[in-house]
């Protein structure tokens, strides 16, 4: 369906108000909400469903045309702020964007509904593909015959490069493309290749390149190889001359981790020229991607800054690995598709409490600019990998357990950790398989995700409780801090941590799915860390085995968690009585105490409380540890939806308080 916004009422009159105040950030995005409700319209207009058959958005002009959705950027290393003087703007709604500290993403069109919320601001991951064709109408019209000749680029012949944080990634990438089969591959992937290496391996190279990788630190027009001249200066650079030039670069997809690479911006706002301090002068337009239009290319970059860590691969370095993975997954993978899945694998295996606005950040500003139904294919598919590899293995029950109710099954998961050593000058981390998860400021941890089915018998699965668990703790353990990195290796910033983190190494996360016939994930953290008190050493405590519970239900509304209120635990001789108020609108399943045996310190255990008089089991729960006078324990709740809700005394977790010291008062006798 090809349709024009304005012939929607609602949005020429968000037009009208726009162009009336065009810096107006507000305005910007009432004109994309506007657009977006023409969209679900389309159907009353004659022009058929846009609903959930509606595989590809295609937004045809750039952000003057049709904004871009204005998010807030929460971030505070690299905020969009930062970019207002290097982005050689003087004018315009975009440079208004960045002033307010604003991203730029085209996820809001390719979003069915509302989208999630993330710390009480909409959070646009898209269930459709979605690519932009910009600027001019011979850029676009450049685009689109390019594809009407062919919609598929045979991928035979590929270039990475990478250099300081970036390596680790693009190294994850080339190993990915060298599965595939391809013809000729060529890597940079160091600290000394120049703008020369690059001209030579890309824009100057015969007969052309079919996929590029390129990563680098970036602006929109221009872009800092590995190793400049000892006399640096501005003709060290790669820039968008170099891709104008070329009588080689045609019919390709290029896609990057660096900052602002995809950042497309109006020429009419933008300095005519950029003067170096010998006076040499360079165009700034075309940016990267209009470049890249004009030569039959298609482009996935960051209209905002990309982010890694160091020693590690997180954030904009992650999500490109995923996309090059879901690129080759099949024969024929269209490129909005691997985008859009890659950014929901992205999602969907976030753990609790682990998406931060970095995360957040790096989902929003990736950027398709082409058709999202260009196809590429690659010599041999290869599978996304899931679960770890042979660093996790898991055990499903042969048959679920009988339902406890008659809208409860369980299932019992059964799991091997085999963490991986590895070793930096700023400290050691462990990784699952390669996957880390790496938040703000916190140690890095090893993480994999389990797909897990999203139905069983008609129940659909709700929460997990962590039922047993096995770990080694290390003592004096250096471990690595995560640093959200944008332009150089940075030194590790100190810790801030008082109990265990995480204090929840398990979840069920469903946001990756977008079909009910999906999998969704069960997302675990192989490790925690204890900070001591006068140092940034520690006890890391990596888990070689848990068992998991399944929750699964007949409620499809229901996925709040129940409350719990109050916990009370006191020790006596050889016992631990525990109490815990709890409630929950659907009524209660169970309430676990899970805790360290003194005969066992490597492990947890549990054991369920008891109910009260209740029908609805709401109130207190009561129970013995036996055989224990000191331990640590968090509580987990199951309501009759099967959530569940986990306390662990933000990871100081729960230890027994002795019993109350009994006073006898005697009358004075005067």
């Amino acid at each position: 369906t090809l349709f024009s916004v304005e012939w929607d009422p609602n949005v020429a009159a968000a037009y009208a108000d726009w162009n009336a105040n065009y810096c107006n950030v507000p305005q910007a995005n009432t004109v994309a909400y506007a657009i977006k409700g023409a969209l679900n319209r389309l159907g009353s207009l004659g022009f058929g469903s846009f609903g959930s058959s509606t595989r590809d958005v295609v937004l045809v002009g750039s952000d003057e045309m049709l904004p871009f959705y204005r998010s807030p950027d929460r971030t505070r290393i690299a905020n969009e702020r930062q970019f207002v003087a290097p982005s050689q703007l003087t004018t315009g709604a975009i440079l208004a964007a960045l002033q307010n500290g604003l991203l730029l993403t085209d996820n809001f069109y390719g979003t069915r509904g509302n989208g999630l919320l993330a710390a009480g601001v909409p959070l646009w991951v898209p269930d459709m593909g979605v690519g932009r064709l910009i600027e001019s109408p011979d850029d676009i019209q450049t685009l689109v015959n390019a594809f009407l000749s062919s919609d598929t680029i045979p991928v035979n012949d590929v270039l990475v490069t990478g250099y300081d944080f970036l390596m680790d990634s693009a190294a994850l990438i080339s190993d990915t493309v060298g599965q595939w089969g391809v013809a000729n591959q060529t890597n940079l992937i160091n600290d000394s290749w120049t703008v020369t290496d690059l001209n030579n391996a890309w824009t100057a190279y015969a007969p052309g390149r079919d996929l590029v990788s390129v990563n680098a630190h970036f602006e929109p027009w221009r872009a800092l190889p590995a190793s400049p001249s000892q006399n640096y200066t501005a003709l060290d650079l790669f820039y968008n001359g170099h891709i104008t030039r070329s009588t080689v670069l045609s019919d390709s997809l290029i896609f990057s981790m660096g900052c602002h690479a995809g950042l497309n911006m109006p020429d009419a706002d933008l300095k005519p020229v950029y003067t170096d301090q010998q006076g040499r002068r360079f165009a700034i337009n075309p940016d990267f991607p209009q470049a890249l239009a004009q030569k039959q290319s298609a482009m996935v970059a960051n209209t905002g800054y990309g982010y890694g860590v160091d020693d590690s691969p997180e954030y904009s370095e992650w999500l490109m690995y995923l996309f090059a993975r879901y690129l080759g997954k099949q024969a024929n993978m269209p490129v909005g598709e691997a985008l859009t899945r890659a950014k929901r694998h992205y999602l969907g295996t976030a753990p609790s409490g682990g998406f931060s606005a970095y995360d957040e950040k790096i989902l929003l500003e990736a950027t398709l600019y082409g058709l999202p139904m260009l196809k590429v294919n690659v010599p041999y598919p290869t599978r996304v990998p899931r679960g770890g590899g042979a660093a996790v293995t898991a055990a499903r029950d042969s048959a679920p357990a009988p339902r406890t109710t008659a809208t409860i099954l369980t299932r019992t998961l059964s799991i091997s950790l085999s963490p991986t050593a590895r070793t930096t000058l700023s400290g050691t981390y462990y990784t699952l398989g390669g996957e880390i998860q790496g938040s703000p400021g916190r140690p890095i941890q090893p993480r994999t995700s389990l797909a897990i089915s999203q139905t069983v018998q008609g129940l659909t699965v709700h929460g997990a409780v962590l039922w047993d668990g096995n770990f080694t703790d290390i003592a004096n353990f250096d471990p690595l801090i995560t640093r959200p990195v944008t332009d150089v290796t940075l030194p590790e910033p100190p810790l801030k941590v008082g109990g265990w983190f995480p204090d929840k190494v398990w979840a069920v996360n469903r946001f990756g799915v977008t079909d009910p016939a999906d999998d969704v994930s069960l997302v675990l953290v192989g490790g925690q860390f204890k900070k001591n008190a006068d140092n940034n050493l520690g006890i890391e405590r990596l888990y070689s085995a848990m068992q998991l519970h399944l929750y699964y239900s007949d409620n499809t509304s229901d996925y709040k968690p129940p409350v719990i209120w109050n916990i009370r635990a006191l020790k006596f001789p050889n016992r631990i009585t525990v109490e815990v108020d709890v409630s929950d609108e659907s009524g209660i399943e169970a309430v676990i105490i899970t805790y360290r045996p003194t005969s066992d310190p490597g492990s947890f255990r549990s054991l369920v409380l008891q109910p009260p008089a209740s029908s609805q089991q709401s109130g207190t729960w009561s129970g013995v540890i036996p055989g224990e006078s000191e331990t640590s324990f968090y509580v987990q709740v199951v309501d009759r939806a099967g959530n569940v809700q986990m306390s662990g005394n933000k990871g100081l977790f729960f230890a027994p308080q002795p019993q109350p010291s009994l006073s006898l008062y005697l009358p004075l006798v005067m």
